[in-house]
């Protein structure tokens, strides 16, 4: 009872959810890894090593928290605008990754949510190409 009171049963409808989506498992273990904070970003390697930035290395503008790299980094921005992300969802201030996820879940339907994820996935891997690879928009530099 005491746990129903915390939102347990909500977290465990939202796991249930999530583990049912019928996307790639590596897009599923990815969409575990934001909803824990668990992506390597700039500000979660800060915190942890002395000689790491917490700065995006892409824009320079803002410290590359996993809110950043996922949603409000320009480029990231411009792919969930022209995927009909929703402006709720885009415009809304959260803290944390997790409640973006969970209030973008409560406005698509099933379908558009595995895109949505599908569509993170994809701005994640640009985010990689672009950082360790110096490829941006699939053009080596």
């Amino acid at each position: 009872m005491l746990l129903n009171r915390v939102g347990y049963e909500l977290h465990c409808y939202f796991w249930k959810f999530i583990w049912k989506l019928k996307i790639l498992p590596k897009i599923l273990v990815f969409a575990w890894r934001i909803v824990h904070g668990l992506l390597p970003t700039n500000a979660k390697l800060s915190s942890i090593k002395s000689h790491v930035g917490p700065v995006c290395l892409r824009c320079r503008n803002e410290n590359e928290t996993l809110l950043h790299a996922l949603r409000d980094y320009p480029k990231a921005h411009e792919v969930l605008i022209a995927g009909s992300l929703g402006n709720l969802s885009l415009t809304n201030s959260y803290d944390f990754c997790i409640d973006w996820v969970k209030d973008s879940m409560r406005i698509l339907d099933k379908k558009a949510f595995e895109d949505f994820i599908s569509t993170l996935w994809n701005i994640w891997n640009s985010r990689n190409n672009a950082i360790f690879r110096d490829v941006v928009d699939g053009k080596s530099h």
